[in-house]
């Protein structure tokens, strides 16, 4: 095993695996309330986009990532 390389990828992931992990977390978290957030704020601001039902605000976050 002391001759296994990595590629740069492999690499980073090895060393900054919990980083992604808590990163796809925040995302998991934050963009539902983001978007959650801007359903009801952009109809009160231009009366024109209806706000996001929550399906969709599933969808674009699992989109997102």
């Amino acid at each position: 095993m002391d001759n296994v390389t990595f590629t740069p990828s492999q690499q980073y992931a090895k060393e900054h695996g919990r980083a992604i992990y808590l990163r796809m977390a925040y995302a998991v978290i934050l963009l539902p309330v983001s978007f959650w957030f801007l359903s009801a704020a952009v109809p009160s601001l231009f009366g024109i986009i209806p706000p996001i039902s929550l399906t969709w605000q599933v969808v674009l976050a699992v989109l997102a990532l």
